[in-house]
């Protein structure tokens, strides 16, 4: 049995001819300053607020996270039975089999 296993996360950089995998045991987002620090494009991350903070310090946009997204629909649909959000799953259904 391995026991214990303490949360961590892993956060991936990946840029034209390079990628960067970079292990932190917390989620804490400080880090990023050095590592994005001049880049001008766009982020793709969860919507944490510290990344957030991050982000809008270094005026970088953010790009949403669509399997976070398409999760409030799927509570909608489940939990509050909104039959609207029906439509949406279907458009993620199709964006997931591209």
């Amino acid at each position: 049995m391995l026991g214990y296993l303490p949360k961590s996360y892993v956060w991936t950089l990946v840029g034209k001819d390079v990628a960067v995998f970079i292990y932190r045991a917390h989620q804490k987002a400080n880090f990023l300053f050095g590592h994005l620090a001049g880049y001008r494009g766009r982020v793709l991350i969860d919507g944490y607020s510290s990344y957030g903070r991050v982000l809008h310090d270094l005026q970088i946009m953010h790009a949403g996270c669509h399997v976070h997204v398409r999760r409030h629909f799927v509570e909608a649909h489940t939990v509050a039975k909104d039959s609207r959000a029906e439509k949406s799953l279907e458009f993620y259904a199709e964006l997931y089999r591209l």
